[in-house]
């Protein structure tokens, strides 16, 4: 009978360890340095190998994915400190959450390809080199993590710095309607409902192109220009730009349930 040998870092195997004692009686364990490994006798049949290859490769996405998750991150970006490398841990973490399927039969294949004519097997080396789409998935996975957390640092210094700003100002005006009925289409009105007069806004307006500027930043910007004491967000759907008007105004806006303007001007299906 021969015997299949699977190797790894120590960490790697310490977390393959509870889910090979718990399937495989007949196992032996030992270290060399940082490597562990694990021989198994291997019987003629395909339950055993099959085994093998589902045990391996349910660990690989399982705990090995999260492992090198965090490797890659020190190894790459670790001039970041503790406290942002554990935010974009957590954005890597629901890219892996959402890893495309086909990949884990890529490696579910892969694996038992090679144990037919192998009794050897390198875990790290396997992944990296026999399932590459699978790893540059996992380098991915951590670049993209670090931009979506540099996009997002950069937007909560954004609305910090707007609102130190609008803790300085004097209000212009008492009362602002702010209506979203579209994903991308706002209205401003005063306190008795009519459309705000373009006093405060025409000359950022005619300093702005309206098409290469965000919809988020150009209602912000109006709302800055008007200066209103309090805000009234009618809100017909779900918008980013509520939680954005709400950080920078804080106590100053309110969100209206429903009432008349909401049900005049709502135009969402």
């Amino acid at each position: 009978m021969s015997v299949l040998t699977i190797g790894a870092s120590n960490t790697l195997m310490e977390s393959l360890r509870p889910v090979i004692d718990a399937e495989f009686n007949d196992k032996a364990w030992r270290s060399e340095g940082v490597y562990t490994f694990l021989e198994l006798p291997r019987p003629a049949g395909l339950n055993f190998e099959l085994k093998v290859v589902n045990t391996i490769a349910t660990t690989i996405f399982r705990q090995f994915a999260l492992i090198w998750i965090k490797r890659l991150l020190r190894a790459n970006y670790g001039y970041f400190d503790p406290e942002e490398q554990s935010h974009i841990l957590d954005h890597a973490c629901r890219r892996l959450e959402n890893c495309p399927y086909h990949l884990y039969h890529q490696v579910h294949a892969a694996l038992a390809e090679y144990l037919m004519d192998n009794d050897v097997i390198n875990l790290e080396g396997f992944v990296r080199f026999r399932v590459k789409e699978f790893w540059h998935f996992l380098q991915d996975a951590v670049d993209c993590a670090v931009d979506e957390y540099l996009v997002e640092r950069e937007y909560q210094e954004f609305v910090t710095l707007l609102r130190y700003f609008v803790e300085l100002q004097e209000p212009r005006v008492e009362m602002v309607n702010v209506i979203i009925d579209q994903p991308e289409s706002f209205r401003i009105l005063d306190s008795h409902g009519d459309v705000i007069q373009t006093d405060y806004l025409q000359g950022m307006i005619l300093e702005i192109n309206h098409n290469e500027f965000d919809f988020e930043d150009f209602l912000i910007s109006a709302l800055i220009t008007i200066a209103p004491a309090r805000i009234v967000l009618h809100l017909c759907q779900g918008n980013r730009v509520e939680q954005t008007i709400i950080s920078i105004f804080g106590a100053r806006v309110y969100i209206c349930d429903n009432c008349s303007i909401c049900n005049a001007y709502c135009k969402c299906p």
